[in-house]
């Protein structure tokens, strides 16, 4: 079996791990700021690995890179945030928030505070306004920048993946896959179509998706290693046991190196 179609059977399995993840953490939400955090993240990652599946399975491994880099920048925010937590919880949980609605804020401004009548009982522009200045008052001028900027971590991806350890995540994967998510990548575009599926341009597509579903394996991992031990880590055992799937399919090397491609001029 060829190492893409495992990992693909690896994504289905870690889907259903993170839905019921998802589930089990529905108790703790309401008695913790913290687990509710979790569970947003662990919700966002499981549908979105549910969808990079859907793409696959339909042949659109190209469209999938561009949520194999939200999932990825996914595990970023909430690894930063659990170390955030880790030295104090509270404020974590304060600067998610914060940071949260000061978004909201940016947003509704951006549009000039456009609908806000048709909310009935809803905040008037003055409400929205007096808020965000409650909650800047709250920081220095230089946090609330960064805050404004790169949201509650206040860091760059960049730097989120460095503070994680991701560095050759972030330059490899994240960075690659940004090509199809800000513009096209005319590569793939030209070398997809029919005439020109060369036999070297095989190998490429099988890196790279060798490469992108591992990823998604490892970004959603990450973020359900974590919030499973807000529940006592029922999961952890299954958890381990894909990861050490995924990493044995990595360490085996392709059964055909990618050539130099011919020139496209």
């Amino acid at each position: 079996m060829r190492a893409v179609d495992e990992l693909k059977i690896l994504v289905k399995e870690l889907v259903n791990v993170l839905e019921s993840l998802s589930e089990q953490l529905a108790p703790l939400v309401e008695k913790a700021v913290s687990a509710g955090i979790a569970q947003a993240y662990l919700t966002k990652a499981g549908r979105t690995l549910r969808a990079i599946d859907l793409l696959y399975t339909h042949g659109l491994e190209e469209q999938a890179q561009a949520l194999i880099r939200v999932l990825l920048e996914t595990w970023l925010s909430f690894g930063t945030f659990s170390e955030m937590a880790k030295k104090d919880e509270r404020d974590a949980c304060t600067r998610f928030l914060d940071s949260m609605m000061l978004e909201k804020v940016k947003q509704a401004r951006a549009s000039g505070f456009a609908g806000l009548e048709m909310i009935p009982g809803g905040p008037s522009a003055k409400d929205l306004e007096e808020a965000e200045a409650k909650i800047l008052s709250g920081y220095s001028s230089a946090d609330a920048k960064r805050m404004k900027k790169h949201g509650f971590t206040g860091l760059s991806v960049a730097q989120r993946a460095s503070l994680l350890g991701e560095e050759s995540n972030y330059d490899i994967v994240y960075r690659n896959f940004s090509r199809n998510v800000h513009s096209t990548d005319y590569l793939e575009h030209y070398m997809l179509q029919a005439e020109n599926s060369a036999e070297w341009f095989q190998p490429y597509l099988e890196a790279r998706d060798r490469v992108g579903l591992s990823t998604a394996l490892w970004s959603a991992m990450a973020i359900a290693l974590i919030a499973d031990q807000l529940i006592g880590c029922p999961h952890q055992e299954k958890l381990l046991e894909v990861e050490g799937r995924r990493i044995k399919i990595m360490s085996t090397p392709p059964d055909t190196p990618i050539e130099r491609p011919p020139s496209l001029l």
